[in-house]
């Protein structure tokens, strides 16, 4: 069964395309109030209440990013023959068509390296009106955009950019505002005024199947991803189109090689792996934006990030205000507080591993994978199981099995092999450390 996901962008937008017998189709509504659709209303009205206008291009991919969101949420995989593989048509509404030539391509890589799902892009003429003229730059205007999603590595990103001169617009996403509004107050506490946040709020209707019941959907949220950067692309395109666009994830997380032959493929998320971001890259300069995307924790490891902080008075000040866990929400079951770290998925490990380094372990957690709480045979203990056949594995690779291991994952440029291949190990050890304490 393949899939259409059609975009109408404004309130004159009815397009709908003749689709074959058989196939699904799916309305993603922009700027339509009251469409049963719509995803997103006015998105961008705290950029454009600041004074800043992002160009048409930059406009252009985030409605797409919007549209793929939305299909990767809403699209059940259990439609499939193979229970996994979608087949997914996304129709686009875009100021030049011409100009997307060279980057359709690229976005459909994209998308199939990070979901694992067959991607077609189709883009249409929109006209658009008269832009509005941006104001006069000034020393307000951040210099600097990272996104920001209230985790650990994006405090330590923005503590480091504030360690410099100049403002920095943060960015993150409303589905884990919570975490970010509590993270980004011990940040705003020690630099008042240096910082602008974005915070926006996208949640794609769920809808009804043709029964009348609540339409399935997928919680793996591959793509979640390219929605982030292509928000962050159209803040920092706002404010300069040679705006950097900071991406803080340590290293062993964006490799995110799987740790056992059964998380292999896209059964592990590839969100921020080097390919992504270099063909990320690609799809921005094929578009003509001019920002420039910056990873510069992609050679250390979560430890080394937090032992290496500019200002670590102020990482131990807000800390623990950070959420790292995949399952924050797991205390629920057990009549347990919801926003506390569950202390046992792959994310909750990594984290207590490099809190460990720099010695502040001391945080709360529902369950304690150093203690009685994983049992591989159970949820709670899958995850340190994994981590420790991963470890015993790699201590015993010969340096041509380590490349291959890390390259496995998804192609990296070989002027990168070797330091990949060294924070892979690093990570690992810096958790060998932590579970064998």
């Amino acid at each position: 069964m393949r899939w259409h996901i059609v975009t109408q962008v404004g309130q004159g937008d009815d397009f709908l395309p003749d689709i074959p017998e058989g196939d699904g189709r799916l309305v993603v509504a922009i700027d339509k109030p009251g469409h049963q659709g719509l995803v997103a209303n006015q998105l961008l009205r705290s950029v454009r209440k600041a004074g800043y206008i992002p160009p048409q291009p930059a406009l252009d991919l985030l409605h797409l990013a919007l549209a793929i969101y939305f299909a990767d949420l809403r699209v059940w995989r259990g439609y499939t023959k193979d229970r996994w593989t979608r087949d997914i048509v996304v129709y686009g509404p875009v100021e030049d068509p011409g100009s997307w030539s060279v980057a359709s391509p690229i976005l459909s890589r994209i998308l199939s390296f990070l979901t694992g799902d067959s991607w077609e892009i189709v883009l249409r003429e929109r006209a658009v009106s008269e832009p509005e003229a941006p104001r006069d730059a000034s020393e307000s205007r951040p210099q600097f955009v990272s996104l920001f999603s209230g985790g650990l590595d994006s405090f330590v990103g923005a503590i480091d950019l504030l360690g410099g001169k100049g403002q920095l617009a943060l960015v993150g996403q409303y589905a884990t505002r919570m975490d970010q509004t509590r993270a980004y107050a011990a940040i705003d506490r020690a630099h008042f005024g240096r910082t602008i946040p974005f915070w926006f709020h996208i949640l794609p209707p769920r809808g009804r199947d043709m029964d009348g019941s609540k339409r399935k959907s997928e919680d793996t949220m591959r793509s979640r991803s390219l929605l982030f950067f292509a928000l962050g692309t159209t803040v920092a395109s706002a404010f300069g189109q040679e705006t950097p666009l900071y991406v803080p994830e340590n290293g062993l997380i964006s490799l995110n090689i799987p740790l056992t032959l059964s998380r292999i493929g896209s059964s592990s998320t590839r969100t921020t792996h080097p390919y992504v971001i270099e063909l990320y890259r690609e799809l921005l300069a094929a578009l003509g934006i001019g920002v420039r995307i910056e990873t510069p924790y992609r050679f250390l490891t979560k430890g080394e990030m937090l032992a290496g902080v500019s200002d670590a008075g102020l990482l131990a000040s807000g800390i623990h205000e950070t959420m790292s866990c995949s399952r924050p929400v797991v205390g629920r079951y057990r009549r347990l507080p919801v926003g506390v770290h569950c202390g046992y998925c792959v994310p909750c490990i990594i984290r207590r591993a490099a809190l460990r380094v720099i010695g502040m372990d001391t945080e709360a957690h529902h369950y304690d994978v150093l203690g009685g709480d994983a049992d591989p045979r159970q949820t709670r203990g899958s995850d340190r199981r994994a981590f420790e056949i991963a470890i015993a594995r790699a201590r015993v690779m010969r340096p041509l099995e380590l490349v291959s291991e890390v390259v496995s994952t998804g192609p990296i440029s070989p002027h990168d092999t070797a330091a990949s291949v060294a924070v892979f190990q690093r990570g690992l050890e810096e958790v060998a450390q932590f579970l064998e304490a």
